[in-house]
């Protein structure tokens, strides 16, 4: 495995995924970087402004939202789930913004 010290900007992140104590950015062209540290670092050296944790394994580029559904965001192709303890602050955020779409429910579907 090559290591590397690579600058990106907040621009080209998509996503970050969790992974214990490791991050897995997801960028823009489907290109990933993988770096030694934690979601909570990162949470909270990102501008809220910007990114928004979304699920606890999960932060997301606002500005690159294309779609939500009642259980994902969608990132173009990419879908990303919406955690039940994050998912009240991500609504109110996206409603004060007015970036939620018409079509959204924030009613969850329960299948038995």
């Amino acid at each position: 495995m090559n290591y590397a010290l690579v600058k990106i900007t907040v621009e080209q992140i998509l996503y970050i995924e969790g992974l214990n104590d490791y991050i897995r950015a997801h960028l823009v062209g489907q290109k990933t970087i993988m770096s030694r540290t934690t979601l909570k670092v990162l949470e909270d050296k990102l501008s809220s402004k910007v990114f928004m944790r979304v699920h606890r394994s999960y932060i997301v580029s606002l500005n690159k939202i294309t779609h939500v559904t009642n259980k994902f965001i969608y990132l173009g192709e990419q879908a990303v789930p919406i955690g039940l303890v994050y998912e009240g602050r991500f609504i109110q955020k996206c409603a004060a913004t007015n970036s939620l779409p018409d079509n959204f429910s924030n009613k969850r579907v329960v299948n038995n």
